[in-house]
């Protein structure tokens, strides 16, 4: 389907996709249900969008202007479908978008814009284009890209001439291969042998945003399973703006190791995440999450930035670290300490609701905070005395904010405190996954320094 001079359509952002049936509905009684025919595009930011020319309608609801619809996201009864044949003959579906319906609706026939999150096609292959005992995906993607080669490629042109260069990475997996091809203004990634696809695909997008400190938008995407007789390829909206967005990343990708070049630290992380992904998922959802809104916030101003990160970094430790520290907490000597304070409270005149009080703050004791869970990562290794203050200065920044008249030094330590929290909330990040490898260390207006990070087994 999406092959050749379509397949450039999408990277360039003019597709265009002739439909001669379109037919949105929903499936409740008495859902509304619109047919017709029209034509897929994507506008100037990357959106995916249907001009639809509505030529038949049943239960379209009543309004007086433009209303939003249907308008209830979270009810998943409303969820809007779509089906759409080509001139071709493919069939396109997609879901769970949204429409602006009018009394236009009324008045047949009528012209409908609706933007789309992602149309997907499931159709059956050319003869041996797959190995049937493997399964099969690839994507691409038009964002930075900064991962370590491993392979070279040689390209001829028409003239004859040929050129060399080292633009591709393969990683080895037990029972699977990824490949990523950086070519000029795109990337492709290919994962061939035996694997969830899902997951691969989750834990690729991660690694190469973390590791490029850019947030890949999986533009194109083909999947097929081992024993399929179809594959889905499926076409997803994107932010044009967010291609050349990127933020920071401690992943080193051109590091000589005794004199050459040895890639097998950054591919560890991918072996890392993918482990963490299959063992312990609710911590990688938790710490791509919580990536993910710093990396947003990067692209905000310094404000929002320092809320986020601080804000980041107690969400990882909430999650991960905490929950640990306290099944592996020692609580005999504060529960001790706890039963003699009930005990002398009863020998004294105070009020019932004077001595739940104190007992109340008693029992907080138990609590790990934040700064607990600081102190006990310090101990462990993980976090130094100065981590500590850092973050706290700047969550103490971010919850107490004072209007104050800013001179060039104090907005340099600003910066400086937040590129120090960035670099703890990395080591939680890094030692969550269980990874050990050569990252770098930022440092305001400097390069970072390369030194050997040391997971420290303290979760599990």
């Amino acid at each position: 389907m999406f092959v050749g001079n379509k397949n450039e359509n999408i990277r360039a952002g003019d597709l265009v996709l002739h439909c001669v049936d379109v037919k949105i509905f929903q499936k409740i009684t008495h859902g509304i249900e619109l047919s017709g025919h029209g034509i897929i595009k994507t506008n100037n930011v990357g959106t995916l969008y249907l001009e639809f020319i509505c030529t038949k309608q049943n239960n379209a609801p009543q309004v007086f202007f433009s209303e939003r619809f249907p308008n209830d996201a979270l009810d998943k009864t409303q969820t809007l479908y779509l089906e759409a044949t080509t001139i071709d003959g493919e069939l396109f579906e997609a879901s769970s978008f949204f429409m602006d319906i009018d009394h236009s609706l009324r008045n047949l026939p009528t012209v409908c814009y609706i933007f789309l999150p992602s149309l997907s096609c499931t159709e059956e292959p050319m003869q041996g284009m797959y190995d049937q005992n493997c399964d099969y995906l690839h994507f691409e993607f038009l964002e930075r890209f900064d991962l370590p080669f491993n392979k070279s490629n040689t390209t001829e042109s028409s003239l004859g001439s040929k050129t060399f260069s080292w633009n591709q990475a393969d990683i080895q997996m037990d029972e699977y291969l990824v490949t990523i091809i950086h070519h000029k203004d795109y990337t492709t990634v290919d994962v061939k042998g035996v694997f969830d696809i899902n997951a691969v695909r989750d834990c690729l997008k991660f690694y190469i945003g973390f590791s490029s400190g850019s947030l890949p938008q999986l533009g194109y995407m083909t999947e097929r399973k081992k024993g399929a007789h179809t594959h889905t390829q499926t076409l997803s909206s994107v932010s044009a703006r967010r291609k050349q967005q990127q933020s920071s990343s401690p992943m080193i990708s051109n590091l000589a190791i005794k004199g050459s070049m040895s890639h097998d630290y950054h591919y560890d992380l991918f072996r890392s995440i993918t482990k963490i992904y299959a063992e312990k998922h609710k911590r990688f959802e938790s710490i791509v999450a919580q990536w993910e809104r710093v990396w947003f916030a990067t692209q905000s101003n310094d404000e929002i930035l320092t809320l986020t990160l601080s804000v980041a970094i107690e969400g990882v430790l909430n999650d991960v670290y905490i929950p640990y520290i306290k099944a592996t907490k020692d609580t005999t000597e504060e529960d001790a300490e706890a039963s003699f304070i009930k005990k002398e409270l009863k020998k004294t005149d105070l009020t019932d609701q004077q001595r739940s009080r104190i007992l109340g703050s008693v029992a907080y004791w138990k609590n790990v905070t934040s700064a607990s869970a600081f102190t006990y990562l310090i101990d462990k290794g993980l976090l130094d005395k100065h981590d500590k203050k850092a973050w706290t200065d700047l969550r103490n920044n971010c919850a107490h904010p004072r209007l104050v008249e800013k001179t060039v030094e104090d907005e340099k330590a600003e910066i400086e405190l937040t590129v120090s929290c960035l670099n703890i909330f990395y080591r939680l990040i890094l030692n969550t996954f269980e990874y050990s490898g050569y990252v770098g260390h930022l440092k305001y207006k400097q390069q970072p320094k390369v030194y050997s990070f040391e997971h420290r087994a303290i979760l599990d």
